[in-house]
Protein backbone atom coordinates (compact mmCIF):
# COMPACT_ATOMS: atom_id res chain seq x y z
CA UNK A 1 0.00 0.00 0.00
CA UNK A 2 1.55 3.44 -1.19
CA UNK A 3 0.44 6.33 0.58
CA UNK A 4 2.36 9.53 1.70
CA UNK A 5 5.13 8.97 -0.34
CA UNK A 6 3.23 7.95 -3.54
CA UNK A 7 0.88 10.81 -3.00
CA UNK A 8 3.93 13.33 -3.21
CA UNK A 9 5.10 12.20 -6.48
CA UNK A 10 2.05 12.17 -8.00
CA UNK A 11 1.68 15.67 -7.46
CA UNK A 12 5.25 16.81 -7.79
CA UNK A 13 6.65 14.35 -10.30
CA UNK A 14 3.87 14.45 -12.95
CA UNK A 15 3.71 14.83 -17.03
CA UNK A 16 3.11 18.74 -16.51
CA UNK A 17 6.53 19.47 -14.53
CA UNK A 18 7.96 17.10 -16.50
CA UNK A 19 7.02 18.91 -19.61
CA UNK A 20 8.25 22.15 -18.46
CA UNK A 21 12.15 21.37 -17.74
CA UNK A 22 14.24 23.01 -20.55
CA UNK A 23 15.55 20.47 -23.34
CA UNK A 24 17.96 22.78 -24.88
CA UNK A 25 20.85 23.63 -22.66
CA UNK A 26 21.10 27.39 -24.24
CA UNK A 27 17.20 27.45 -23.21
CA UNK A 28 18.04 27.14 -19.50
CA UNK A 29 20.92 29.31 -19.75
CA UNK A 30 18.62 32.10 -21.26
CA UNK A 31 15.85 31.82 -18.28
CA UNK A 32 14.18 28.55 -18.88
CA UNK A 33 11.67 29.56 -21.72
CA UNK A 34 13.47 30.65 -24.63
CA UNK A 35 11.89 30.10 -27.71
CA UNK A 36 13.38 32.28 -30.54
CA UNK A 37 17.23 31.26 -30.57
CA UNK A 38 17.71 28.99 -33.67
CA UNK A 39 17.76 24.80 -33.84
CA UNK A 40 15.81 25.06 -30.19
CA UNK A 41 14.35 21.43 -29.58
CA UNK A 42 11.42 23.33 -27.32
CA UNK A 43 10.19 24.79 -30.37
CA UNK A 44 9.78 22.51 -33.39
CA UNK A 45 9.57 25.39 -36.07
CA UNK A 46 13.16 27.45 -35.18
CA UNK A 47 14.63 24.06 -37.02
CA UNK A 48 16.70 24.28 -40.04
CA UNK A 49 18.89 22.21 -42.42
CA UNK A 50 22.00 23.37 -40.66
CA UNK A 51 21.18 20.97 -38.02
CA UNK A 52 20.54 18.34 -40.29
CA UNK A 53 22.54 14.71 -39.50
CA UNK A 54 22.98 15.73 -35.93
CA UNK A 55 22.86 14.29 -32.79
CA UNK A 56 21.76 16.13 -29.57
CA UNK A 57 22.75 14.35 -26.25
CA UNK A 58 21.87 16.45 -22.62
CA UNK A 59 22.29 15.65 -19.55
CA UNK A 60 21.44 16.61 -15.57
CA UNK A 61 21.96 15.39 -12.77
CA UNK A 62 18.76 16.95 -11.58
CA UNK A 63 18.15 19.10 -8.30
CA UNK A 64 20.84 16.17 -7.00
CA UNK A 65 18.22 13.68 -6.54
CA UNK A 66 17.30 12.28 -10.34
CA UNK A 67 18.89 12.24 -13.80
CA UNK A 68 17.22 13.59 -16.82
CA UNK A 69 18.48 12.42 -19.90
CA UNK A 70 17.59 13.39 -23.62
CA UNK A 71 18.92 12.24 -26.96
CA UNK A 72 17.75 14.07 -30.32
CA UNK A 73 18.35 13.13 -33.80
CA UNK A 74 17.61 15.70 -36.42
CA UNK A 75 16.96 14.36 -40.43
CA UNK A 76 15.83 15.06 -43.78
CA UNK A 77 14.06 12.79 -46.32
CA UNK A 78 14.73 14.59 -49.03
CA UNK A 79 17.72 16.96 -50.62
CA UNK A 80 14.96 19.86 -49.81
CA UNK A 81 16.46 21.98 -47.67
CA UNK A 82 13.27 24.05 -46.84
CA UNK A 83 11.93 20.99 -44.44
CA UNK A 84 13.63 19.30 -41.21
CA UNK A 85 12.70 16.67 -39.38
CA UNK A 86 13.56 15.66 -35.50
CA UNK A 87 13.05 12.34 -33.32
CA UNK A 88 13.69 12.93 -29.29
CA UNK A 89 13.61 10.61 -26.44
CA UNK A 90 14.09 12.51 -22.53
CA UNK A 91 13.98 10.81 -19.31
CA UNK A 92 13.61 11.99 -15.66
CA UNK A 93 14.29 9.13 -13.16
CA UNK A 94 14.07 9.85 -9.68
CA UNK A 95 15.35 6.24 -8.88
CA UNK A 96 14.49 4.58 -5.36
CA UNK A 97 12.02 6.00 -3.17
CA UNK A 98 11.11 4.73 0.42
CA UNK A 99 7.35 2.49 0.39
CA UNK A 100 5.52 2.84 3.27
CA UNK A 101 2.16 1.97 5.25
CA UNK A 102 0.15 4.27 6.50
CA UNK A 103 1.67 4.66 10.15
CA UNK A 104 5.08 4.95 8.49
CA UNK A 105 6.44 1.86 8.38
CA UNK A 106 9.18 0.88 5.98
CA UNK A 107 7.73 -1.52 3.27
CA UNK A 108 10.44 -1.47 0.56
CA UNK A 109 11.36 0.77 -2.05
CA UNK A 110 9.58 1.83 -5.31
CA UNK A 111 10.62 3.70 -8.53
CA UNK A 112 9.82 6.83 -10.27
CA UNK A 113 10.31 8.36 -14.14
CA UNK A 114 9.23 10.39 -16.53
CA UNK A 115 9.68 9.66 -20.38
CA UNK A 116 8.93 11.15 -23.65
CA UNK A 117 8.79 10.34 -27.57
CA UNK A 118 8.50 12.88 -29.57
CA UNK A 119 8.61 13.50 -33.51
CA UNK A 120 9.66 17.38 -34.77
CA UNK A 121 8.78 18.64 -38.41
CA UNK A 122 9.54 21.73 -39.34
CA UNK A 123 8.38 23.36 -43.12
CA UNK A 124 10.54 26.40 -44.48
CA UNK A 125 8.47 28.86 -46.69
CA UNK A 126 10.04 32.33 -47.42
CA UNK A 127 11.03 33.98 -44.29
CA UNK A 128 8.80 31.87 -42.26
CA UNK A 129 9.01 28.22 -40.75
CA UNK A 130 5.97 26.15 -39.48
CA UNK A 131 6.97 23.62 -36.77
CA UNK A 132 5.08 20.54 -34.87
CA UNK A 133 5.93 18.08 -32.37
CA UNK A 134 3.90 15.08 -31.76
CA UNK A 135 4.88 13.73 -28.47
CA UNK A 136 3.89 10.59 -26.20
CA UNK A 137 4.55 11.32 -22.67
CA UNK A 138 3.91 9.27 -19.79
CA UNK A 139 4.81 8.82 -16.20
CA UNK A 140 5.70 5.29 -14.08
CA UNK A 141 4.96 5.52 -10.30
CA UNK A 142 5.82 2.04 -8.66
CA UNK A 143 2.96 -0.69 -10.81
CA UNK A 144 0.89 2.78 -11.60
CA UNK A 145 1.17 5.02 -14.73
CA UNK A 146 0.21 7.43 -16.83
CA UNK A 147 0.33 8.40 -20.36
CA UNK A 148 -0.65 11.44 -22.90
CA UNK A 149 -0.42 12.05 -26.40
CA UNK A 150 0.40 16.12 -26.95
CA UNK A 151 1.04 18.35 -29.81
CA UNK A 152 3.38 21.40 -29.72
CA UNK A 153 2.61 24.54 -32.94
CA UNK A 154 5.02 26.72 -33.51
CA UNK A 155 5.26 29.38 -36.31
CA UNK A 156 9.03 31.23 -36.58
CA UNK A 157 9.86 34.46 -38.54
CA UNK A 158 13.41 35.19 -39.62
CA UNK A 159 14.49 38.41 -40.97
CA UNK A 160 16.37 38.14 -44.39
CA UNK A 161 18.18 41.17 -43.84
CA UNK A 162 18.58 41.24 -40.09
CA UNK A 163 19.22 39.18 -36.95
CA UNK A 164 16.07 39.34 -36.09
CA UNK A 165 13.43 36.35 -35.02
CA UNK A 166 10.14 36.27 -33.91
CA UNK A 167 7.86 32.87 -32.99
CA UNK A 168 4.55 31.50 -31.36
CA UNK A 169 4.12 28.37 -30.00
CA UNK A 170 1.28 26.65 -28.41
CA UNK A 171 2.18 23.59 -26.21
CA UNK A 172 0.41 20.85 -24.77
CA UNK A 173 -2.44 20.43 -27.11
CA UNK A 174 -4.11 17.01 -26.25
CA UNK A 175 -5.17 15.10 -23.35
CA UNK A 176 -4.52 11.85 -21.16
CA UNK A 177 -5.19 8.54 -22.58
CA UNK A 178 -4.52 6.89 -19.28
CA UNK A 179 -4.70 8.20 -15.96
CA UNK A 180 -3.32 6.85 -12.26
CA UNK A 181 -5.97 4.44 -11.37
CA UNK A 182 -5.76 5.20 -7.61
CA UNK A 183 -5.90 8.74 -8.51
CA UNK A 184 -8.52 11.20 -6.37
CA UNK A 185 -6.98 14.17 -7.93
CA UNK A 186 -6.42 13.72 -11.49
CA UNK A 187 -3.82 15.52 -13.39
CA UNK A 188 -5.06 18.63 -15.66
CA UNK A 189 -3.08 19.47 -18.80
CA UNK A 190 -3.85 22.83 -20.17
CA UNK A 191 -2.40 24.15 -23.85
CA UNK A 192 0.65 26.68 -22.65
CA UNK A 193 1.10 29.49 -25.17
CA UNK A 194 4.40 31.98 -25.57
CA UNK A 195 5.75 34.49 -27.60
CA UNK A 196 9.36 35.42 -27.76
CA UNK A 197 11.76 37.34 -30.20
CA UNK A 198 15.90 37.18 -30.48
CA UNK A 199 17.55 40.40 -31.68
CA UNK A 200 21.60 41.07 -32.65
CA UNK A 201 22.52 45.00 -33.09
CA UNK A 202 24.58 44.71 -36.31
CA UNK A 203 27.69 46.43 -34.39
CA UNK A 204 27.61 44.60 -31.43
CA UNK A 205 28.94 41.35 -30.55
CA UNK A 206 25.41 40.39 -28.15
CA UNK A 207 21.65 39.18 -29.16
CA UNK A 208 19.38 39.75 -26.49
CA UNK A 209 16.05 37.83 -26.23
CA UNK A 210 12.55 37.84 -24.28
CA UNK A 211 10.08 35.61 -23.91
CA UNK A 212 6.18 35.79 -22.42
CA UNK A 213 4.87 32.57 -21.24
CA UNK A 214 1.86 31.20 -20.19
CA UNK A 215 -0.46 33.79 -22.14
CA UNK A 216 -3.51 31.77 -21.50
CA UNK A 217 -3.20 32.53 -17.50
CA UNK A 218 -2.65 36.12 -18.17
CA UNK A 219 -6.35 36.19 -20.27
CA UNK A 220 -8.34 34.51 -17.60
CA UNK A 221 -6.80 35.67 -14.25
CA UNK A 222 -5.67 38.65 -12.84
CA UNK A 223 -1.91 38.09 -13.35
CA UNK A 224 0.69 40.51 -13.55
CA UNK A 225 2.68 40.53 -17.01
CA UNK A 226 6.10 40.96 -15.47
CA UNK A 227 5.47 38.07 -13.41
CA UNK A 228 5.59 35.73 -17.31
CA UNK A 229 8.82 37.39 -18.53
CA UNK A 230 12.33 35.65 -18.91
CA UNK A 231 14.97 37.23 -21.01
CA UNK A 232 18.27 36.30 -21.68
CA UNK A 233 21.46 37.52 -23.16
CA UNK A 234 24.62 35.83 -25.36
CA UNK A 235 27.67 36.98 -25.48
CA UNK A 236 29.58 36.33 -29.03
CA UNK A 237 32.90 36.00 -28.11
CA UNK A 238 33.97 34.26 -31.36
CA UNK A 239 32.52 32.13 -34.19
CA UNK A 240 33.56 29.11 -31.69
CA UNK A 241 32.98 30.56 -27.70
CA UNK A 242 29.32 31.97 -26.96
CA UNK A 243 28.88 32.67 -22.85
CA UNK A 244 25.12 33.15 -21.99
CA UNK A 245 23.09 34.79 -18.98
CA UNK A 246 19.43 34.72 -18.44
CA UNK A 247 16.65 35.93 -15.82
CA UNK A 248 13.27 34.52 -15.09
CA UNK A 249 10.99 36.16 -13.37
CA UNK A 250 8.85 32.86 -11.72
CA UNK A 251 12.12 31.56 -10.38
CA UNK A 252 12.87 34.87 -8.34
CA UNK A 253 9.34 35.59 -7.19
CA UNK A 254 8.91 33.86 -3.76
CA UNK A 255 8.38 36.09 -0.87
CA UNK A 256 11.31 34.62 1.62
CA UNK A 257 14.24 35.12 -1.38
CA UNK A 258 16.48 37.84 0.29
CA UNK A 259 17.56 40.51 -1.67
CA UNK A 260 20.87 39.09 -2.69
CA UNK A 261 19.97 35.99 -3.77
CA UNK A 262 21.11 34.35 -7.14
CA UNK A 263 17.50 32.82 -7.54
CA UNK A 264 15.96 33.52 -10.89
CA UNK A 265 19.24 33.69 -12.82
CA UNK A 266 20.95 31.88 -15.04
CA UNK A 267 23.95 31.30 -17.21
CA UNK A 268 25.99 29.36 -19.24
CA UNK A 269 28.45 28.53 -22.51
CA UNK A 270 28.71 27.01 -26.02
CA UNK A 271 31.95 26.24 -27.13
CA UNK A 272 31.68 24.46 -30.62
CA UNK A 273 34.45 23.34 -32.72
CA UNK A 274 34.85 21.87 -36.31
CA UNK A 275 32.99 18.22 -35.86
CA UNK A 276 30.89 18.97 -31.86
CA UNK A 277 29.84 21.13 -29.59
CA UNK A 278 29.74 21.20 -26.23
CA UNK A 279 27.47 23.14 -23.79
CA UNK A 280 26.74 23.63 -20.56
CA UNK A 281 23.96 25.81 -18.62
CA UNK A 282 23.26 26.20 -14.18
CA UNK A 283 19.63 28.03 -13.19
CA UNK A 284 19.30 28.74 -9.77
CA UNK A 285 15.76 27.45 -8.14
CA UNK A 286 15.98 29.26 -5.03
CA UNK A 287 18.06 26.91 -3.05
CA UNK A 288 19.35 24.58 -5.37
CA UNK A 289 21.23 24.92 -8.82
CA UNK A 290 20.32 22.81 -11.59
CA UNK A 291 22.85 21.51 -14.11
CA UNK A 292 22.97 21.02 -17.60
CA UNK A 293 25.66 19.45 -19.87
CA UNK A 294 25.25 18.78 -23.91
CA UNK A 295 26.91 17.40 -26.71
CA UNK A 296 26.40 17.83 -29.91
CA UNK A 297 28.02 15.87 -33.17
Amino acid sequence: MLVLSYNFCEAQMGITSFLSLPQDTRVQALGSYNISIANNINNPSSLDSSINHKILLTYSPYLKQAHYLNLSYFFAVSKSKNQQFGISLQSLDFGKLIETDAVGNQLGFFRVNNYALSFLFSKKINAFSLGINTKLVGANIASYSNMAFLTDVGVYFKHPAHDFTTTILVKNIGGFVKHFVSSSNQEILNPIVLVGGSFKPRYMPMRFSLTLFGIEDLLHQNIKLNKHLSGGVEVLLNKRLQVLFGYNTVFRDKPKESVFSLSGFSGGFVFQTRKMGFQYSFARFHQNNNNLFSIIF
